[in-house]
C-alpha cells in the first residue's frame, strides 16, 4: 500500500490517529534453509512493533491523570553531583491522542521530536537530560 504508515493525519478532527494495517503474505517460491533444504511456509506471526528510540521512553501518569512519556539520561553522563537538565516537549494537537488510547505513543512517534532530545548526540550536548513529553488528551473516536 503506497504510503502506508501506523499513523495517519486526519483532517477532522485535525490530528494524528493510529491505524490498523493488514497485511497479505503471497509465498510464491520455498524458502531456502542453511542447510538447502526448502520449506514451504504455512503460517505467519507478525510480533509486536520494536522501535529502541521509543522503547527507551518510560510511561507514567500525574496524580490528575496526565499521561507522559518520559526519558531518564544514563547517570555516566552527568558529572558528579551536577544536576540533570530537564527538556519538556510540548507537542503540537496533532500529537495529543484519545483518552482510550492503550499507551501514549503519538507524542513520540508524531513527529518524533521528543525522541531527538534522548538521542547520544543531543544526550552529550546536554551532558544528560531528562526528556517529558505530556500527552494532552483532546479527542476520543469512539466517543464521537
Amino acid at each position: 500500500m503506497p504510503g502506508a504508515s501506523t499513523l495517519a493525519y486526519a483532517t477532522k478532527p485535525g490530528r494524528n490517529v493510529v491505524r490498523d494495517l493488514t497485511y497479505s503474505l503471497t509465498q510464491t517460491a520455498p524458502v531456502r534453509l542453511k542447510s538447502g533444504a526448502a520449506v514451504q511456509l504455512t503460517s505467519f506471526h507478525q510480533g509486536g512493533v520494536v522501535d529502541p528510540e521509543v522503547d527507551a521512553f518510560g510511561a507514567g501518569a500525574s496524580r490528575n491523570g496526565l499521561k507522559y512519556r518520559y526519558y531518564a539520561p544514563k547517570k555516566s553522563l552527568r558529572p558528579a553531583r551536577s544536576k540533570a537538565p530537564l527538556i519538556l516537549f510540548l507537542h503540537g494537537g496533532g500529537e495529543g491522542g484519545w483518552s482510550k488510547a492503550s499507551n501514549n505513543d503519538l507524542p513520540l512517534l508524531a513527529n518524533r521530536g521528543a525522541l531527538a532530545f534522548a538521542t547520544t548526540e543531543s544526550q552529550q550536548i546536554f551532558k544528560g537530560a531528562y526528556v517529558v513529553a505530556p500527552l494532552k488528551i483532546c479527542w476520543d473516536p469512539v466517543a464521537r
